[in-house]
């Protein structure tokens, strides 16, 4: 009887261990599954940022272009300087909402208007990325190089363009770009998950937008995760910042170079993809790997085919002077080239 018992005690560790590994294991699947789906999710929020990021940008130069074609502004190079303060008010009543212009002649002077970086500046062909605007033959140059203003406090980048009448340069309009506005808009507001954000890097390792203002221009190349960003560019990852374990995923912006990511609690991110799975994702621009997560997550995500259209103040300019372009064409020349059916 004592070696039934034995046999019988015996056989139930077994089964408990066998119990146990089984469910240690499948718990473990359970998490890879979840922490494969998170990544999944970050590079999909990542993805729309980037995308608000470059359309930021991309409406910013072609509001530049647009200017820089207006008849005002060319009649203004054509003027003289005693005409440029009034020339200038009717270029800035039609683009109210646009950044601070500025004006110079054809040798790099401010005319009119400020170019504010870290201070003012009085001449371009001392800023540091003149060789580069000159050596891409004035076209529209994006200064990447974020910076503080001494005087309004506030982060700036600047964007260029030469005038050129007949082929020949006659000046530069340009626009001191308040970083500020869009930061505060969408990176600092912007919360994924419980307690995740959004970052920016510039390719130097410095922090150049996110909710915790006190790392902002904060060199960060220094920790191993910022070196893999800068390195990689695009991706994801698990790292340690302030002693807690998170992921990130990453990517870079076309028409900046930035890195931009999002982050979050690694443990919170898992937990809500095995807790919520009403979690939903809607977008109007659909990400990179639409595939992979309409496999992975089918009715859980959903992406418009098309943009749904203008979104910024400038994009709505813009359509509105492609709408009036496109108008005069066709009641001048019959221009039929934009008809919709």
């Amino acid at each position: 009887m004592g070696k039934k018992r034995r046999s019988f005690f015996t056989l139930t560790v077994a089964i408990f261990v066998t119990i146990s590994l089984l469910v240690m294991f499948f718990s473990l699947l359970d998490k890879a599954n979840a922490r494969k789906m998170a990544s999944k999710y970050l590079v999909a929020v990542t993805d729309g940022v980037v995308n608000n990021v470059d359309s930021w940008f991309k409406e910013k130069k072609k509001m530049l272009n647009l200017i820089s074609e207006m008849p005002e502004t060319i009649d203004l190079f054509e003027s003289g300087v005693d005409k440029y303060d009034n020339r200038l008010g009717l270029i800035t009543r039609q683009y109210a909402n646009i950044e601070e212009i500025f004006l110079a002649d054809s040798v790099g002077n401010i005319l009119q208007g400020a170019l504010i970086s870290d201070t003012i500046i009085s001449n371009l062909t001392s800023l540091e990325i003149w060789p580069q605007f000159e050596k891409n033959n004035f076209n529209t140059y994006l200064d990447t190089y974020v910076s503080r203003s001494e005087q309004t406090g506030k982060l700036t980048c600047i964007l260029l363009k030469g005038i050129f009448i007949n082929n020949e340069l006659k000046g530069f309009v340009g626009f001191t770009i308040n970083w500020d506005k869009f930061v505060n808009k969408f990176i600092v507001p912007a919360q994924v998950g419980e307690t995740g954000y959004l970052g920016i890097t510039d390719t130097s390792g410095r922090n150049i937008g996110h909710h915790d203002v006190s790392l902002t221009l904060q060199e960060l190349y220094q920790y191993p995760w910022m070196k893999k960003m800068i390195a990689d560019k695009n991706g994801v990852q698990s790292y340690k910042f302030k002693n807690e374990d998170k992921m990130m995923a990453f990517q870079q912006s076309v028409q900046t170079g930035w890195i931009i990511n999002a982050s979050i609690n690694e443990d919170e991110l898992i937990r809500i993809f095995e807790e919520n799975e009403s979690f939903k994702y809607l977008s109007d621009i659909a990400p990179g790997n639409k595939d992979v997560l309409t496999e992975k997550f089918n009715t859980r995500c959903f992406f418009t085919p098309k943009k749904m259209g203008a979104q910024t103040a400038e994009a709505n300019i813009n359509a509105g002077i492609a709408a009036a372009e496109q108008i005069i064409a066709f009641l001048e020349k019959g221009d039929t080239t934009f008809k919709v059916n």
